[in-house]
């Protein structure tokens, strides 16, 4: 039997609903009616924007998944106490991966949005770095790494990426809702299908109100500053690397970043840089055949 069709709607202010149409523009068509401002297809959802009255505009969403898509919208970050956990540099060669796991209370919400707070990658790094210590002595956190010799052994064992960044958030929000003993929701910004996420986490502890969305920087206060406090701890351990090492990492997995690889593994060696990296990635064998290579 198939899923019935699900229709949500919901009204939208004027700043939220430019969000709303720069988030789908890739998407977008040419409006069926007049009345329209905004009409989009996306994974198999239709999504409407209908002219504005007051400032606030009505926003129609249909298709199987409506009802969780309208969730990344409907939801205000100034909405309640919540916790909430992202990570940082799964998509980085060279240095550890980061999660952060927070707890924002509903009365620290204007404080934070008028600090500027949102997700880190719409966030220049000077500028999160002289954020942080505020967050640090004002928000409850937990942080949890793992570097690339950790990572490497968990990869041996079978585990991927996304199974890998599941355990560390559990890891992340199990412990801090242990320290601060809250009972509101926490929230995940999801990386993977409702399934894997249930797959990955159903041998661990069960954790109450936990739940997981896409996008949910944009959305959750705590997330967003668990972005930022895990962006800024990763760029710390990159640059105890770069003071090691005398040098500059270039971070993602580029080809400069390859190409700096070689370099670093010709002059350190290849098992010094299997210490610094992501054995897994593509980039890591290319290095090594390259740098193996013999005459």
């Amino acid at each position: 039997m198939k899923n019935s069709i699900q229709t949500i709607t919901f009204d939208l202010p004027s700043d939220r609903v430019v969000d709303f149409m720069t988030f789908y523009q890739a998407d977008a068509l040419t409006p069926p009616t007049p009345y329209h401002l905004f009409f989009a297809k996306s994974n198999g959802l239709t999504l409407s924007v209908y002219q504005a009255k007051k400032g606030v505009s009505r926003v129609v969403i249909q298709g199987e998944g409506a009802k969780t898509e309208s969730l990344l919208w409907m939801v205000k970050k100034e909405t309640s106490s919540h916790g909430g956990s992202d990570e940082v540099g799964t998509g980085d060669f060279f240095g550890p991966i980061v999660v952060v796991a927070s707890y924002v209370d509903a009365t620290q919400m204007k404080e934070l949005s008028t600090l500027g707070i949102k997700d880190s990658k719409q966030l220049d790094d000077s500028w999160m770095k002289s954020i942080a210590s505020t967050l640090v002595s004002r928000i409850p956190h937990v942080t949890v790494v793992i570097h690339p010799q950790k990572y490497a052994a968990m990869i041996a064992k079978g585990m991927n990426m996304n199974h890998i960044k599941a355990a560390m958030h559990h890891k992340a929000i199990f412990t801090l809702k242990q320290r601060y003993s809250y009972d509101h929701p926490t929230i995940i910004d999801q990386f993977a299908t409702d399934a894997s996420m249930h797959r990955y986490l159903k041998n661990l502890p069960v954790i109450p109100r936990l739940q997981w969305f896409e996008k949910a920087e944009n959305n959750y206060m705590a997330v967003a500053v668990s972005s930022i406090l895990a962006r800024v701890r990763f760029l710390e351990e990159i640059q105890a690397l770069n003071e090691q090492f005398h040098t500059t990492i270039p971070l993602g997995a580029s080809q400069k970043v390859e190409d700096f690889a070689v370099q670093f593994a010709q002059i350190h060696g290849i098992e010094q840089l299997k210490s610094l990296v992501k054995i897994n990635f593509s980039t890591f064998h290319r290095v090594e055949s390259i740098v193996t290579k013999r005459p």
